[in-house]
């Protein structure tokens, strides 16, 4: 295997440690970071006209907004407004894909990445409030509530 080749392997195998080790919310964080770099390799594409990329990029950004969708935890009422918004989303990637228009994928990005940057925020505000024995019992779902043992934090409003 040459030097390269090598290289390669070791991102692969460091990534896929980063993925099995990170707590849920971590790895939601992830997901809305890999939606929005997708996103963006489309954009790319499609203005250099190598559908084929854009396309290939189209639909791994497609994947994690749809994965993002079917696992909502629906009990809470933040989940059904996540829901409508990620659809929306994938509506607009879908309506760039057809159109190749980089607008529609401007905008899908940008929503992408406030989701991230709220999401990030939420994780921070969550973390900073708890007591000692909470940081020990903590689980969140994605829906964005972040369950506490003795008491729930909500994520703060996205700025819009």
């Amino acid at each position: 295997m040459n030097a390269y080749a090598n290289n390669g392997h070791h991102a692969a195998a460091y990534k896929n440690q980063q993925v099995t080790s990170a707590a849920p919310e971590q790895l939601t964080l992830m997901l809305y970071s890999g939606a929005a770099r997708f996103v963006a390799e489309n954009i790319k594409a499609v203005e250099e006209n190598r559908m084929d990329d854009a396309h290939k990029a189209h639909l791994r950004a497609q994947d994690i907004v749809i994965y993002l969708m079917n696992t909502l935890d629906m009990q809470y009422e933040i989940s059904h407004n996540l829901y409508k918004l990620y659809e929306y989303i994938n509506f607009r990637m879908n309506e760039a894909n057809l159109k190749k228009d980089t607008a529609q994928l401007e905008e899908a990005k940008g929503m992408l990445i406030e989701l991230r940057d709220t999401w990030a925020e939420a994780m921070k505000k969550a973390q900073a409030e708890k007591t000692p024995e909470e940081k020990a019992a903590v689980s969140v779902n994605h829906a964005g509530a972040v369950k506490l043992t003795l008491h729930s934090t909500e994520m703060p409003p996205t700025g819009r």
